[in-house]
């Protein structure tokens, strides 16, 4: 995934610039997240999962963690997080 993802920044960077790229670089930084990279290895070995559904169900959480926040901004940001995961069968 991880590779697709840097091929497509290169080529929406190339077609529409720094801008737009940046949104493949923030999916990528979240990818990277050690708290979610933790509690994805977590699932998987505690609960036997497969990857992508260990990377969906953590995805989850802190999408659950995010949208009980009291602060609207981070309420809002709750919403960037399924992007994150689309594709993950493929992982």
């Amino acid at each position: 995934m991880r590779a697709e993802l840097l091929e497509l920044k290169e080529r929406v960077h190339q077609a529409l610039g720094d801008r737009f790229a940046g949104m493949i670089e923030t999916h990528l930084m979240i990818l990277d997240d050690p708290g979610l990279i933790s509690e994805a290895e977590r699932r998987i070995r505690d609960m036997g999962l497969s990857a992508s559904w260990a990377l969906k169900e953590a995805v989850d959480g802190f999408i659950s963690r995010f949208a009980q926040v009291d602060d609207a901004y981070f309420r809002e940001r709750a919403g960037i997080w399924p992007t994150c995961t689309a594709g993950c069968s493929r992982c």
